[in-house]
């Protein structure tokens, strides 16, 4: 009797094992999503930083994420997040401050990316720090 619950119980994890390796199974045609424009962050300051895309109110929008202090991060901006003109707006929040500092906002052309250069002051206050885009290399011409 045993012996019989055993194999049953062997039977139905194997059974469960199966199912969901073919759950897990990703089809062939899978297609990537869709890439968008290159944001770089350079935070050169203490605290590390989260970064916002801004509502043309000045409000938080989507976290894009977080820059550490004294390094560099690169996020995708999604079409979706740009405002009306192709204006786009960010929201920088210095973790461990009471600071938040709306950007000034900028034009992204398609052969554009945005920029974004962190200097803090030893409160955190992102006063100095300055927003604009740059032509992508990708985006040059080749000499015909």
């Amino acid at each position: 009797m045993q012996r019989d619950i055993l194999r049953g119980l062997a039977f139905i994890g194997l059974a469960a094992i199966a199912g969901t390796g073919t759950a897990c199974h990703s089809s062939s045609a899978w297609t990537p999503a869709p890439v968008g424009t290159p944001f770089v962050v350079r935070n050169d300051g203490f605290y590390d930083a989260n970064i916002y895309v801004a509502f043309s109110d000045g409000r938080k929008g989507r976290r894009l994420g977080t820059v550490p202090g004294n390094s560099s991060r690169v996020f995708d901006i999604r079409q979706i997040d740009l405002h009306s003109g192709n204006v786009l707006l960010v929201r920088v929040h210095p973790i461990g401050t009471q600071v938040d500092w709306l950007s000034p906002s900028v034009i992204v052309a398609t052969d554009e990316q945005p920029e974004l250069h962190l200097i803090a002051d030893a409160r955190g206050a992102l006063n100095m720090s300055s927003f604009y885009t740059r032509v992508r290399l990708a985006a040059v011409a080749a000499p015909h």
